[in-house]
């Protein structure tokens, strides 16, 4: 006879850290490639909105600010500061340093993720390393950018419904709930201050994706008091910090007490 057992016994700090970590830079690199991909968007538009050249620079300084991508006067072109912040290895706070970074934790617990989760993981550095050294153009880097989110919302799809409950999951969780909650409030703080132009306004819905929640909302354009409330308060809004407090107050509550 076999006792039924639900939980896999003490989880171990390292194993915790590990996946603390995980969770974090995979959120980092998310981060990261939302701010590439609403900066390129913005280049490719061909009819700019009022005040596109203004956040164009406001993202690109996002993009040197977060460690991404190198300032100063060699690199004023935001295409350039974008191919830097999706491929260079250099630049601690780009995309394939976060993917390299959230791959070195996995390995660590490689036998808490299923095969499927460390598949993602070596797609993910694959498709973020230049092909034979060619500088890709504007549009083949935004598509670089966009297959990557892809992938991490794919792996956000296996931890939510392929992982058990357990404390491992609730710290994975609890470290990409922090990471988001820190981004949102730099995307709410550069782009929706008292002065905020539509066009910004309407960059924090993209880096929030909240777009289509908005519009279902509010017939009119992007206005500062309904964008701050839907990116920062709303308890129903998956990506604001309000949403992020919340699950962060319920997953520690939910951890084991020694």
């Amino acid at each position: 006879r076999i006792s039924i057992r639900r939980v896999s016994g003490t989880l171990p700090s390292r194993a915790a850290d590990n996946l603390f970590w995980l969770g974090r830079y995979l959120e980092r690199g998310e981060a990261t490639l939302r701010l590439v991909r609403a900066l390129l968007g913005r280049l490719l538009d061909a009819d700019p909105a009022p005040g596109r050249s203004e956040t164009v620079k406001q993202l690109a300084g996002m993009l040197v600010a977060w460690g991404a991508a190198a300032g100063g006067p060699a690199r004023r072109d935001p295409a350039a500061q974008a191919r830097a912040a999706l491929h260079s290895l250099d630049d601690y706070g780009s995309a394939a340093a976060s993917i390299r970074e959230a791959r070195r934790t996995a390995s660590v617990i490689r036998e808490r993720l299923s095969i499927d989760a460390w598949r993602l993981f070596g797609d993910l550095q694959r498709q973020l390393v230049p092909q034979d050294g060619r500088k890709p153009s504007e549009g083949e880097t935004y598509e670089i950018a966009d297959r990557a989110l892809k992938s991490l919302a794919a792996f956000s799809g296996l931890s939510q419904e392929n992982m058990v409950r357990g404390p491992g999951w609730r710290f994975l969780d609890i470290g990409r709930r922090v990471e988001r909650g820190i981004a949102t409030c730099r995307f709410a703080r550069q782009f929706a201050d008292s002065h905020a132009s539509g066009d910004s306004l309407d960059t924090l819905l993209d880096l929030t994706d909240s777009q289509i929640t908005y519009r279902s909302r509010y017939l009119l354009g992007a206005s500062l008091l309904p964008v701050l409330d839907l990116v920062m308060l709303d308890p129903y809004n998956p990506r604001s910090v309000a949403f992020q407090v919340e699950r962060l107050d319920a997953g520690i509550a939910d951890l084991p007490t020694l």
